[in-house]
């Protein structure tokens, strides 16, 4: 069994569906229910870059359904645990309880100095707003990035009360890296929520808010991601 006690950086991409698009996962989130890649991380003594991604995530369309995730970060990390080296924290993909999140970023917030988070859910719930001011007070990050939607509640409410914040429209991830960085005053308010500023018809519309959206998981969308989105129905959900 090689050691990795002196690994300092970490990329981990895990491919979690059944088969590509589909909304059933796989045996992922029972592996980390029995704490293998927590165990894992937590070997990683001299880890100063952790890069997580689940790629895909589960999507909800009825009213009550639940936003399943191939992860959840209650079973990712060990509470309590810290990398006294880590600079650099990239999560994407994982439904998070908030209190635990905020602990993860306090407990390293001496040394943690680069935050990237994309498409993230508060389970059972939680609210972003206050979750990004409370970093804010105890962080001192030199650079940020934010993508995609960050919602309020694993569970879906309704089409035009769900409450979650499209980072990718309106600048909202540039402004909140600056705030984050800089300080100022969040530029999330419940005024610009995704709800808010589509309106009623953002099912229809989720597939045109923003040019980088892609179904993949990766930065930038595939030839053939770009011809299904322009060919999907509008009702039809997106698969991440």
């Amino acid at each position: 069994m090689p050691s990795f006690n002196s690994l300092t950086s970490l990329k981990l991409t895990i491919t979690a569906l059944k088969w590509p698009f589909s909304d059933e996962f796989v045996d992922g989130p029972a592996a980390l229910r029995r704490d293998y890649l927590k165990n894992f991380l937590r070997g990683l003594s001299q880890l100063r870059s952790l890069h997580l991604n689940f790629e895909q995530k589960g999507w909800a369309t009825d009213p009550g359904e639940v936003r399943e995730a191939p992860a959840n970060l209650r079973n990712t990390f060990s509470r309590g645990h810290q990398w006294p080296n880590l600079r650099k924290l990239s999560l994407q993909n994982m439904n998070t309880p908030e209190d635990e999140l905020l602990f993860l970023l306090t407990n390293h917030s001496r040394t943690l100095k680069d935050l990237r988070l994309r498409e993230l859910c508060f389970t059972p719930e939680g609210d972003w707003l206050q979750f990004f001011v409370k970093v804010r007070e105890t962080s001192s990050l030199t650079s940020a990035r934010f993508e995609g939607f960050f919602f309020n509640s694993e569970i879906f409410v309704d089409w035009d009360e769900d409450v979650a914040w499209h980072m990718d429209r309106g600048g909202k991830d540039a402004m909140l890296a600056k705030y984050l960085v800089h300080g100022g005053e969040c530029p999330l308010t419940y005024e610009n929520t995704h709800c808010a500023e589509i309106g009623s018809d953002w099912e229809e519309r989720i597939y045109k808010s923003t040019p980088e959206f892609t179904l993949s998981g990766s930065m930038e969308p595939t030839e053939d991601e770009v011809m299904r989105t322009r060919s999907r129905s509008p009702t039809e959900p997106s698969p991440t």
